[in-house]
């Protein structure tokens, strides 16, 4: 039987001889499922959202319908609604609780936290004047993370509706929860991310830093006494433009892109204190010049973490350099 009703498993992970599933609960025990998820809960395609995109402009014209039903069949395209479809569908409810369920030894334990429990238990760095409050709507799962004494870390980011016609969202605050083995809540850390000095080079840009979604990751210290909270946010918007000369027409055609360079806001927690430091971010000292390369960028050794910055012309690196103690 299900903890409770309208859970959505978000995730399963195989640890310590047993099963964790872990989720969000969102009805009333009064309430049927189909009350609570009023839309499908399971994709009807393997296909990801680029693959069904192409499938779906492939099958166009009259007789798209039977094309797509046709390519189902065969194998080549896929008809329905994608995974990432179901998630986002399922970002826009509101859920009243966090449900972890674990099974081992052939039983099953769940542990339910309420929304008002996670506000309860919530605390944030000296220069917020209050933590974030969390009220289970419109948010996306951002990391999970299993530390050595076999407790979790659940990273989660709070969003809105966006008034732009470019991205449909703008991101948020920062939630770092603390759970036991069984689930149960030890602390919520919550962090401010404010964007809108970090929009871009170019104020006319419609992609925005805060259009993009912040992913967390934690770092144990050596003595297992503190976490080290690294945000890999958005710090600005590059904007670039191509020309394309048309010699048949006789004209010009330019393409503008628009690309987010990345940074790192970081901050650590006393798992014994339980209270979080101040945020700072990467490269402040170098008058934001440096963004992080697209890809492998950070190294974690014992006792560091590395961080691999370079300038937008590429001329010039920076390695900086933090200690995990």
């Amino acid at each position: 039987m299900a903890p409770t009703v309208g859970w959505r498993i978000i995730d399963a992970y195989a640890k310590n001889d047993g099963v964790l599933i872990y989720g969000m609960g969102s009805g009333k025990e009064s309430k049927y499922i189909n009350q609570i998820f009023k839309s499908g809960c399971v994709a009807t395609t393997s296909n990801d959202a680029a693959d069904q995109a192409q499938a779906n402009t492939s099958s166009g014209g009259a007789f798209g319908g039977f094309a797509k039903l046709g390519g189902s069949l065969s194998g080549k395209d896929e008809v329905g609604v994608t995974q990432e479809k179901v998630d986002e569908g399922l970002d826009l409810l509101t859920y009243n609780s966090f449900v972890f369920c674990l099974l081992k030894d052939g039983k099953t334990g769940s542990k339910i936290t309420e929304i008002e429990e996670i506000n309860d238990k919530a605390a944030c760095p000296p220069d917020m004047k209050k933590p974030l409050k969390f009220d289970g709507k419109l948010f996306t799962i951002s990391n999970v993370d299993f530390l050595s004494d076999k407790t979790i870390v659940l990273s989660i980011q709070d969003f809105k509706k966006s008034k732009s016609d470019y991205r449909p969202y703008i991101y948020k605050g920062m939630y770092l929860m603390h759970f036991t083995p069984k689930g149960e809540l030890i602390k919520n850390y919550t962090v401010a991310i404010d964007q809108k000095g970090k929009k871009g080079f170019f104020n006319h840009s419609p992609l925005t830093s805060d259009m993009i979604p912040t992913t967390s990751a934690v770092y144990e210290s050596a003595d297992k006494t503190k976490l080290n909270w690294i945000l890999h946010i958005v710090k600005a918007i590059e904007k670039e433009s191509s020309s394309d000369w048309n010699y048949f027409g006789g004209t010009t055609t330019v393409t503008t892109t628009y690309s987010p360079l990345y940074s790192i806001e970081y901050g650590n927690i006393d798992v014994k204190t339980q209270k979080a430091s101040d945020f700072k971010t990467l490269g402040e000292d170098e008058n934001r010049k440096y963004y992080l390369y697209p890809s492998n960028y950070t190294l974690s050794t014992k006792d560091y973490l590395y961080f691999f910055s370079e300038t937008t012309k590429g001329d010039k690196l920076l390695i900086s350099r933090l200690s995990t103690e």
